[in-house]
């Protein structure tokens, strides 16, 4: 799914999970929402990603309208009924809305709602490798030490070598990470 659509053959099409699960969680928010990427393997694991290309990871900081408070943003973000809470509550309520994560966290919680019994839940950070080098480590403390989702770094300096080594079939989309640019320098380390 990219930003909550599943790409099919056909035509894309919103992921019903999903709409019913902003509609638990963010009834009347004006941006709800949407993970970048999710990969679903039925009965056995759900991956939410949240891709970065260039930009830092958001905080609460400068989304008052959004969120008065750290704690409205928590009790808005609940884990479903009979679930385990992935989020350490206790430790995101004593930050300043500027350490709060609050796209990770609300992929966490996400994955939560959108997941069916017995899959594993992960929640990855797709960045530059030159980025967010201790991202494991600062979310790692949003998680609560029992949580049901892991959490983990992903790079797209990565993905390129998967892709650059499936030979020929895989050539176009490791030669476009290979030539990819930000800021009209080399977007990657390759």
């Amino acid at each position: 799914y990219l930003w909550g659509n599943r790409i099919e053959a056909d035509e894309p099409t919103v992921w019903e999970r999903l709409v019913q699960a902003r509609k638990n969680l963010e009834s009347g928010a004006g941006f709800p929402t949407e993970p970048d990427i999710i990969v679903r393997v039925p009965g056995r694991a759900l991956l939410l990603i949240e891709a970065k290309f260039g930009a830092a990871n958001s905080t609460l900081l400068g989304k008052e309208e959004r969120f008065e408070s750290v704690d409205e943003f928590l009790d808005r973000y609940p884990p479903p009924p009979g679930c385990a809470d992935p989020l350490n509550r206790e430790w995101i309520g004593r930050q300043t809305s500027g350490q709060v994560l609050e796209q990770l966290c609300r992929n966490a919680i996400f994955a939560t709602w959108l997941a069916d019994k017995g899959e594993r839940l992960f929640v990855a950070n797709l960045v530059c490798s030159t980025m967010a080098s201790d991202i494991e480590t600062r979310f790692g403390r949003h998680l609560a030490a029992d949580s049901p989702v892991t959490f983990r770094r992903l790079t797209w300096e990565s993905f390129h070598a998967v892709f650059a080594s499936h030979g020929r079939e895989a050539e176009p989309i490791a030669n476009y990470l290979a030539r990819k640019s930000l800021g009209l320098r080399k977007a990657f380390e390759l």
